[in-house]
């Protein structure tokens, strides 16, 4: 089932984190800032996300040092630039990841699978999904 154009539009001007696995399987969170685009399958499941999203400790949340919070528990981070993008890398992996969130995020249901490696991506530009 498609989002509808109202859940679709829900998140503009409201800052969302969605996460996305590459070609490797290497895990990242995106930031949207309000802006960004996002994929249909993370509009389909936004609770999922925002769920294990809060399962991260960010004691330096609402500052720009919470790339760093994330990069700690070993994701690479990548925030949106306004207005039009791309998505920036902004923080790469500082630590291994915990196995349980590994698992959490690999559990949410159709993870985005984008076809670059994080590693070697300074920037990444992600389809705007437009309802029908």
């Amino acid at each position: 089932m498609q989002p509808t154009r109202e859940e679709a539009n829900a998140f503009e001007g409201y800052e969302f984190d969605w996460f996305a696995q590459d070609t490797t399987g290497t895990l990242a969170l995106f930031s949207t800032a309000g802006w960004g685009e996002i994929p249909v399958e993370v509009i389909r499941h936004a609770e999922a996300h925002r769920a294990a999203t809060a399962t991260i400790a960010q004691p330096s949340s609402s500052t720009s040092a919470v790339w760093q919070d994330y990069a700690q528990v070993g994701l690479y981070v990548f925030d949106w630039q306004h207005w039009n993008g791309p998505y920036k890398q902004v923080a790469a992996p500082l630590a291994t990841m915990p196995a349980s969130l590994r698992e959490a995020i690999l559990q949410l249901p159709e993870l985005p699978q984008l076809p670059l490696w994080f590693s070697e991506a300074s920037a990444v530009k992600v389809e705007r999904y437009t309802p029908q």
